[in-house]
């Protein structure tokens, strides 16, 4: 699973392993706070998309 550097719950920059997350986080911390590691994880399609019916046209 892809992890992230987030800062203020907002994911920055591409997906990393668990090993390179942890080593940017060692080394960013240095300059910002309040920085942390998430994992991804994977969302049901089926909860956000709601079908509606077509328009019917005359």
């Amino acid at each position: 699973m892809p992890y992230y550097i987030s800062y203020k719950g907002k994911k920055l920059g591409s997906p990393l392993s668990k090993h390179e997350a942890e080593e940017k986080l060692l080394v960013l911390s240095r300059c910002f706070k309040q920085l942390e590691i998430i994992k991804e994880t994977p969302q049901a399609v089926g909860s956000f998309y709601q079908p509606r019916p077509l328009a019917e046209t005359k």
